[in-house]
């Protein structure tokens, strides 16, 4: 297994933890309506739909500071809203998610509204309302209030980004040697400095080039384009790189570029975008597009994500070495890890694991082998691939184990329970 994927992910972890980001664009609110059919309508023979639930997540740039929340000490997110009963529930997801909002008030907020009949999607209505553009002395208020590390743009062209935006997103980052990270559906509008960095997808990207009769050769900025299944490219003046997408089934795409953008921001305001950070921005499409409501990134399943995407060839697929486990623990503030430890009499143990877990949140399982283990090791793997708290598994001899867990005992924050 590659250690690097691991630490260049933890790195980044433990290094954007200090930054601030600013997040300016269209804010839209994904709300999804799920039923089933009740009975069919006597007169016009058309299905009844009896509503189960509704779900609402943020969209738009506001999905994009979601994705960002957990891992920037301050996320600050930039945009208009409406003066109506859906800006509410975008201020509370805003709220719940870790995200100070600093908005505008117009007449209604952007409404993207996805109808389920069971699992299936089977119409969206969208309540799509152009806006002015962002308030010019607000932004410059709070880019110097606020002094981000990085801005990320988000424009879906609902009227929140103009020029008169971007040039001082940009003055602002020059003067002050900030980052900017740009995503637009129409990149052609605007007027673009060499040193922003563009975020486009694969259809985008050819638009942008098509609309302004250029070719790769003549743009000068460092770029990320998404490919979808195929992967993600990296071009800058000096290299032209691309990786592959692992393969992956889609259940929602919805917002899936949206994490990959939060991601790209980490690795530009943090490091530097090669092969390794590539293959990061695909694990994470990957992971969301496997939600089935719009995706938020979070801390732990990127971990998880990556430690899993590089144990293929376990049946288990959550598996990890001592020697991982260590890296994992010298990167990432510990608060959130719970461990569990099983020393010994290992098969009793697991009639019992699985109560353990409910009643604490354990999300590391670290076993002692022995004989027994050895004996029984095909049962136990199938049987922790099917508990789903359990983020990593490692199994380590008992002397090593010992060492390790008495000198890992002396943080406070670190949960560890021993059974057996």
């Amino acid at each position: 297994m590659n250690n690097m994927l691991i630490s260049i992910s933890l790195k980044y972890i433990k290094d954007v933890k200090k930054k601030k980001v600013i997040v300016i664009g269209d804010i839209l609110l994904d709300k999804y309506t799920y039923g089933k059919v009740s009975s069919v309508s006597t007169g016009i023979k058309l299905p009844i739909i009896e509503k189960n639930k509704t779900i609402y997540n943020l969209g738009g740039a506001s999905n994009v500071a979601a994705n960002l929340a957990d891992f920037y000490n301050e996320t600050y997110l930039l945009g208009i809203i409406g003066n109506d009963y859906y800006a509410s529930i975008v201020d509370d997801l805003c709220h719940k998610n870790g995200v100070t909002l600093l908005s505008q008030k117009l007449d209604k907020t952007n409404l993207k509204e996805r109808i389920y009949i069971d699992t299936q999607q089977v119409m969206r209505l969208d309540n799509n309302i152009k806006s002015c553009s962002y308030d010019s002395d607000l932004l410059n208020m709070y880019l110097h209030q606020k002094d981000p590390d990085i801005v990320v743009v988000v424009d879906y062209l609902y009227g929140c980004i103009d020029q008169n935006v971007i040039d001082i997103i940009q003055n602002y980052c020059i003067s002050n040697n900030k980052s900017v990270i740009v995503h637009s559906r129409d990149l052609s509008r605007y007027k673009i400095d060499k040193d922003t960095v563009l975020f486009l997808n694969k259809e985008e990207y050819s638009t942008y080039k098509y609309s302004l009769n250029i070719s790769d050769q003549d743009i000068t900025n460092r770029r990320i384009i998404t490919e979808g299944a195929n992967g993600v490219t990296y071009i800058d003046c000096y290299k032209n790189i691309h990786q592959k997408q692992s393969l992956v089934n889609p259940i929602n795409v919805s917002g899936a570029g949206d994490s990959v953008l939060a991601t790209a921001s980490i690795i530009e305001c943090c490091g530097k975008f090669d092969f390794d950070e590539l293959t990061l921005l695909n694990e994470v499409g990957a992971l969301a597009v496997q939600s089935k409501e719009t995706y938020i990134l979070n801390k732990q399943d990127l971990i998880s994500k990556v430690i899993v995407s590089l144990n293929k060839e376990n049946s288990c697929r959550k598996l990890c070495s001592l020697d991982q486990l260590k890296v994992i623990f010298s990167h990432l503030d510990a608060t959130n890890i719970n461990l569990l430890v099983i020393e010994e009499n290992i098969l009793a143990q697991l009639s019992h694991l699985e109560r353990c877990l409910k009643s604490m949140e354990f999300n590391v399982l670290l076993i002692q082998k022995n004989n027994e283990y050895l004996r029984i090791e095909s049962e136990i793997i199938k049987l922790l691939a099917l508990i789903d708290s359990i983020n990593i598994i490692v199994y380590s001899e008992p002397i090593e184990c010992k060492k390790w867990l008495e000198n890992i005992s002396l943080h406070n924050n670190i949960k560890i329970r021993y059974i057996g």
